[in-house]
């Protein structure tokens, strides 16, 4: 009876435990698959397809520093940013975070608030651009 009873215990266990796993909002993600340039491929507003995100890039850099021009001005900035699980925390003004719906090595989906609308985009990696014909890499 006692082995049965912890058969049942381990088998209860290993059910449970990949449930917890799949929960997208505990998905940590890597940062080295983070860094890079990202160039928006569709955003939306209210869950309504919006042009006015088009040319929307951000550029993560190992050192936790970010550029993005999805700023207030619409001009290119560089905030310090954190990774932790599934989110990114913008720091600086404006203070943003962002939820990682998707992180592949060539896609990646975020989601926010800004000024109490949803924003969700929708990136893809960046091939990185050489600075000139010698091949430096920006």
């Amino acid at each position: 009876m006692r082995h049965y009873l912890l058969l049942s215990f381990i088998a209860s266990g290993l059910l449970i435990l990949p449930a917890c796993n799949n929960d997208p909002k505990q998905q940590a993600f890597d940062q080295e698959r983070l860094i890079g340039r990202w160039e928006i491929v569709s955003g939306y507003r209210n869950g309504k397809k919006t042009e006015t995100l088009t040319g929307t890039f951000f550029q993560f850099a190992p050192d936790g520093t970010m550029k993005t021009n999805l700023t207030p001005t619409v001009t290119e900035e560089e905030y310090p940013y954190t990774l932790s699980g599934n989110t990114i925390s913008q720091e600086g003004n404006p203070a943003i975070i962002y939820s990682i719906d998707t992180l592949t090595d060539s896609l990646l989906d975020l989601s926010m608030t800004i000024n109490n609308f949803p924003f969700k985009v929708n990136l893809k990696k960046a091939p990185p651009r050489e600075a000139n014909g010698e091949g430096i890499m920006q």
